[in-house]
């Protein structure tokens, strides 16, 4: 598989941006099957069964991604974003494909690799998603209102200044005083409040929900059931790796917290196979911390829905959350 033509989603006529526009939201429960549509920039989860939204993107968008040539920055993404606007730029995206040295040999693997995140402009994945929302919130908001254990405020407070958004973070005392200061460095207001995702998640959203409504903010929280479409910009993650391997990969291993990277992945590898950029699909495997297992307990139990835990105790903190979606 070969990727060309760099400059094809760089600039684009009002015709082919008008493509995003028209592409629907759909209910995507894999309990009802729904698939009750909403209007474009609905938030929050379904109407009529309170299963998680999704964007989907018309056949000539996707067929994009046989030509798109990977790089920095996701805007060269934008016909499979649900943006119309160019997205702020600070150096995200393309990070390197590792071969393992040691660990892969030591398995038996002979083409083990490492998506190094670590290698966006504030340290992790959720970047990608930090511009995705900084690009929605700049057309309709003042700023953008999020919570977060450490990295999402990170990211969307960097690409709020980037936008030229106010940013304002709810987070939970006791958090890593490394990401409290680079979250404060890029200009946002953070407050601490003890027990912000102690009540679950649907407490979490009403209390967001609200907020936002008072203080004409975008709603910024980085999960799918609250925002469905911050897992857009994180889905650009797999059509790199399939770029660099020139194909998917057999196997892709992610950390599971709420979910959103997981699936965000296999979200991007779908839309490669239905472009035919890819000719299979890889098997997803996530990982999660025994001491905050919601997924592990969902597939250990058979359950249809991820149920909230009374606890998530982890020493590792971008993981330590009691929930996890159902898109995961």
């Amino acid at each position: 598989m070969r990727f060309f033509s760099p400059l094809a989603t760089q600039w684009r006529g009002e015709a082919d941006l008008l493509l995003v526009s028209r592409g629907e939201v759909k209910c995507v429960s894999s309990a009802s099957k729904c698939q009750h549509e909403v209007p474009f920039g609905t938030l929050g989860r379904c109407p009529i069964c309170g299963g998680i939204l999704q964007p989907e993107y018309p056949d000539e968008a996707v067929r994009q991604l046989r030509w798109i040539e990977p790089g920095r920055g996701i805007d060269r993404y934008r016909e499979l974003l649900p943006v119309t606007s160019p997205i702020p730029y600070l150096g995200e995206g393309d990070t390197p494909l590792i071969p393992s040295k040691r660990i892969g040999a030591a398995l038996g693997l002979k083409h083990l690799y490492f998506k190094n995140e670590g290698l966006n402009p504030s340290g992790a994945f959720k970047d990608r998603a930090g511009a995705l929302v900084a690009a929605r919130a700049r057309c309709s908001a003042n700023g953008i209102l999020s919570a977060s254990s450490g990295n999402a405020s990170s990211a969307i407070a960097a690409y709020c200044a980037a936008a030229g958004l106010k940013c304002v973070i709810l987070m939970e005392p006791g958090n890593p005083p490394a990401k409290l200061r680079q979250t404060l460095a890029t200009g946002a207001q953070v407050v601490l409040v003890e027990g912000v995702f102690a009540h679950g998640p649907e407490a979490l959203a009403e209390f967001l929900s609200a907020a936002v409504a008072q203080a004409n903010f975008y709603l910024g929280f980085v999960w799918a059931p609250v925002n469905p479409y911050i897992l857009e910009g994180i889905k650009t993650i797999a059509y790199e790796v399939a770029a660099k391997l020139a194909g998917a990969p057999d196997v892709v291993i992610t950390p599971v917290g709420g979910g959103d990277m997981f699936a965000a992945q296999w979200r991007g590898y779908q839309e490669l196979k239905r472009a035919e950029a890819i000719d299979r699909l890889p098997r997803m495997i996530g990982v999660q911390s025994e001491n905050a297992p919601p997924l592990i307990e969902a597939v250990r139990s058979h359950a249809q829905t991820v149920a909230t835990l009374p606890y998530a105790r982890s020493k590792i903190s971008g993981i330590n959350v009691p929930f996890t979606g159902d898109h995961a």
